[in-house]
């Protein structure tokens, strides 16, 4: 799975409004995911940081994909 994009390090606490440039174009047709992810402690987005599980244990994502 590779990162398109990441937001800054958000200060804990609800976040009404999290915008995320994506540099690259995406492609019609293609289905991605976005993730909730914890950070390690570092402030910098990489693989140590876990992503956020539901109750049910599995990541807390959201698939979309494009329309023309």
């Amino acid at each position: 799975n590779l990162a398109l994009a990441h937001s800054n390090l958000l200060p804990a606490g609800i976040h009404d409004i999290v915008s995320i440039a994506i540099p690259t174009k995406l492609q019609f047709g293609v289905t991605y995911r976005a993730q909730l992810v914890t950070d390690s402690g570092d402030g910098v987005f990489n693989e140590a940081d876990k992503p956020i599980l539901t109750d049910a244990g599995k990541p807390l994502s959201v698939e979309f994909s494009t329309t023309r």
